[in-house]
């Protein structure tokens, strides 16, 4: 469809996670992120402890002017 579109990465608050496998796993279903070959942004994001919220919304502005949405 040629949406243009950004990736959030949540719950990076947890013990346990792990962003690389996601980002990687991203990779494999063909969702090539920046800094993985891609294009498309994304940002590390807590909603719980409000981290990476502020970069969302910057990620978010920058896509819209860009596209010009």
């Amino acid at each position: 469809a040629k949406t243009p579109f950004a990736v959030a990465i949540s719950k990076i608050d947890k013990p346990n996670a792990n962003v690389e496998r996601v980002k990687q796993e991203l990779a494999e279903n063909e969702i090539l992120i920046e800094g993985y070959g891609g294009s498309i942004p994304a940002a590390e994001i807590s909603a719980k402890t409000g981290d990476g919220i502020p970069e969302l919304l910057d990620l978010l502005l920058l896509v819209t002017e860009l596209e010009e949405l």
